[in-house]
């Protein structure tokens, strides 16, 4: 509880006050990493189908292929709740010579959207470990079961590679050779590069730069432009980059 007590120079003129938060926040990032759903329910279920496969060819008078949809796995997602509450007694309120207190309920706004942002940001930063989907394996995983034909899908770097341009086009690739469930090719087109802070200096050297990185050749640098790169203040990996299209379904229920 907040009372005269523990806030006894604020009694008390000629002080100079300098009190809580009063940097500038950074703008919202969770909308641009996440699709945004509300829910009223307590749960929200997932169910994965996948489609038709490729047409064959059929000889003249001969009997049509039937295909029919695959049901896969399903994936619950549990709401939670999140508070934060203040007191305060009338006193501490009434005789606060700077009314410094009156502004701490806009300290909850802040808690509130921090809260917000990191637990969208969790989705990737937990990616490769405890975010999990349909498929029960983790977000980020090279060996995702493909419904129709028991082969895998890849959606990281076989071999977790840092940020260069040589790993940053091995992925982009990736995403040009990306397949449905039933084989079907499908447009992955990776436009947006998501970075700690500690990344921001490679990144520039990797897409910005007229020259290849790294060498003294004159070789033109074939990834600059390549995609467009931005940074996340609630990652927590130094070191983990993701790649994103603009067309994803990392989803973030509010």
């Amino acid at each position: 509880m907040t009372h005269r007590e523990n806030f006894s120079q604020l009694l008390a003129a000629g002080l100079t006050v300098s009190m809580f938060d009063e940097m500038e926040q950074w703008p919202e990032e969770y909308s641009q990493i996440c699709n945004l759903q509300t829910s009223t329910r307590a749960y929200d279920e997932y169910q994965k189908f996948a489609g038709l496969g490729a047409a064959m060819a059929k000889g003249e008078g001969k009997t049509l292929d039937y295909d029919d949809p695959i049901q896969g796995g399903s994936k619950r997602i549990y709401a939670e709740t999140f508070a934060l509450g203040w007191i305060c007694t009338m006193e501490m309120l009434a005789d606060d010579q700077y009314s410094r207190i009156r502004t701490v309920p806009g300290e909850l706004a802040s808690s509130i959207k921090h809260m917000m942002e990191q637990t969208a940001a969790n989705v990737y930063n937990l990616g490769f470990t405890t975010t999990t989907t349909t498929d029960g394996l983790s977000l980020f995983n090279t060996a995702h079961p493909l419904l129709g034909n028991g082969n895998t899908l890849s959606n990281r770097h076989p071999t977790n590679a840092g940020l260069s341009q040589t790993a940053l086009q091995d992925l982009v690739v990736l995403g040009h050779n990306y397949t449905n469930d039933r084989g079907l090719k499908r447009r992955i087109d990776l436009k947006y590069l998501d970075i700690p802070p500690e990344l921001q200096w490679i990144a520039k050297k990797i897409l910005k730069g007229d020259l290849e990185p790294g060498t003294g050749n004159n070789d033109i640098n074939t990834a600059k432009g390549l995609v467009d790169f931005n940074i996340r203040h609630y990652f927590t990996s130094t070191v983990a980059w993701f790649l994103r299209a603009q067309k994803h379904k990392v989803t973030f229920i509010i």
